[in-house]
């Protein structure tokens, strides 16, 4: 098992190495080229399922999973964020009559935005209450209501279209006006092979890691987005929101979990 310092762990590494005299921005760039970072986690695990249960084409739904306060112990004046981390364990509906087994051609999948209070010591216990755990067909649809809740939502930097969304398939369905300007795509579902959990390896877990400007790493498959800007983006008093989707007839999304870890220097 790796080890995963606290800030007084990291603190004592530049203690000691203060005392052979390194310049300070010597000892930092130590510390990030060994990754010696402490870390926020935040684990997640509920059953939500979405479904076409009346099997039409024009199928979207969203679901926000969850919703959790970037903690403001990252925002002291010397802090920086380094990267966060995602983990999550789900599978779609388990079969397809398209060919695409074992590829991410798929319209089951997960994105994230950012939320922005409006108002300083704006506190995310009413945005968890009234809007976490809900259906919408799209994003676009809770936006208007967090938005009177007190919050902006953050755009993403760019306004093109993420590549992930130009699936044809996916285009063919009605989506948001819009569409992937407010959400950044985090992970799609593999087109799993087998309707049955003892069929294969139905239930999947997926890890992604998105850098920021100064740590420009990416971990994930070919089905994970690139999460460009999402890091830099983030400021003290934002949420995280997490979206599960699925798109057209018979596509569904199945979510048992999802783990967060956000790491960071000071």
């Amino acid at each position: 098992m790796s080890f995963t310092p606290k800030c007084h762990d990291v603190t004592m590494v530049h203690n000691i190495l203060q005392t052979f005299r390194f310049p300070t921005e010597l000892i930092l760039e130590i510390i990030d080229h060994a990754r010696y970072w402490p870390e926020l986690c935040g684990s997640f695990e509920h059953k939500s399922i979405l479904a076409d249960e009346e099997w039409t084409t024009s199928y979207t739904q969203a679901n926000l999973y969850k919703v959790f306060a970037v903690s403001s112990t990252l925002y002291h004046s010397k802090t920086k964020l380094k990267e966060i981390e995602f983990e999550i364990v789900s599978h779609d509906q388990g079969w397809t009559t398209e060919g695409t087994k074992g590829t991410y051609k798929t319209t089951s999948w997960f994105e994230v935005s950012v939320l922005r209070p409006k108002y300083k010591r704006r506190r995310n216990t009413r945005l968890a209450h009234t809007f976490e755990g809900r259906f919408f067909k799209h994003p676009e649809d809770a936006f208007d209501d967090i938005r009177k809740d007190g919050w902006d939502i953050v755009p993403r930097p760019s306004r093109e279209r993420e590549p992930q969304r130009l699936c044809y398939e996916g285009m063919e369905t009605t989506s948001g006006v819009t569409e992937g300007e407010y959400t950044w795509w985090l992970q799609g579902n593999i087109v799993t092979k087998g309707m049955s959990i003892f069929d294969g390896e139905m239930v999947k877990r997926y890890r992604v890691v998105w850098g920021c400007h100064r740590n420009p790493v990416f971990e994930g498959n070919e089905g994970a987005g690139l999460g460009e800007g999402f890091v830099d983006s983030l400021q003290e008093g934002d949420n995280i929101a997490i979206w599960a989707r699925a798109k057209r007839r018979g596509w569904e999304n199945h979510v048992y979990g999802i783990r967060t870890r956000i790491r960071f220097s000071f």
